[in-house]
C-alpha cells in the first residue's frame, strides 16, 4: 500500500484483492456525479424550452424518483455518485452563506419572517421524511 503525497486524509492506493472492480469506485462515483449533474442541466432544459416556471432541480428529482421507481433499485454508478456527493454535502452550503451574508441588511430587517420560513419548511420536510419512511418500512415489512 502506497500513501498518496499531499493527501489530506490518510488515503491509500492498494492492488485490487478479491474484486477486480474494487479499484475502480472512484470512476463509478465520478459517472453518478456525472449522471446527476446532467440530469439537471436536462431538467433545465426542459424548463427552457418548454417555457415552464418549475425549478430545474424539482423536475430532476421528479423525474430521478419515477426512474428509480420503474427500476426497483438504485444502481450501482449512482450509489457511489451519490455517497460521494454526501461526503462533500458540506461544501455544498458556502455558497449560500456568502449569498446570505451579502444580503444581511435585508436578512437583519425581515429576521421574524426568515425565522417563522425556516422553521415551517424544516418541519414539513421533517413530517414528509417520516411519512415516507413509514410507508416504505411497512412496505418492506409486508414484501417479507
Amino acid at each position: 500500500m502506497l500513501p498518496l503525497p499531499g493527501a489530506l486524509y490518510p488515503v491509500t492506493v492498494q492492488s485490487c484483492g478479491k474484486d477486480p472492480c474494487e479499484s475502480y469506485f472512484l470512476v463509478k462515483a465520478i459517472i453518478g456525479t456525472v449522471f446527476f449533474v446532467a440530469l439537471v442541466i436536462g431538467a433545465e432544459w426542459l424548463m427552457v424550452v418548454f417555457d415552464a416556471v418549475l425549478p430545474p432541480a424539482v423536475v430532476a428529482m421528479i423525474v430521478l424518483a419515477v426512474v428509480l421507481a420503474i427500476l426497483g433499485k438504485v444502481p450501482a454508478v449512482l450509489d457511489e455518485g451519490a455517497a460521494f456527493l454526501f461526503r462533500i454535502f458540506p461544501l455544498l452550503f458556502i455558497p449560500a452563506i456568502i449569498g446570505v451574508v451579502t444580503v444581511l441588511d435585508i436578512v437583519a430587517a425581515h429576521w421574524l419572517i426568515l425565522i417563522f420560513a425556516v422553521t415551517g419548511s424544516s418541519l414539513l420536510g421533517l413530517l414528509a421524511a417520516a411519512i415516507l419512511y413509514r410507508l416504505l418500512r411497512a412496505k418492506k415489512r409486508s414484501s417479507l
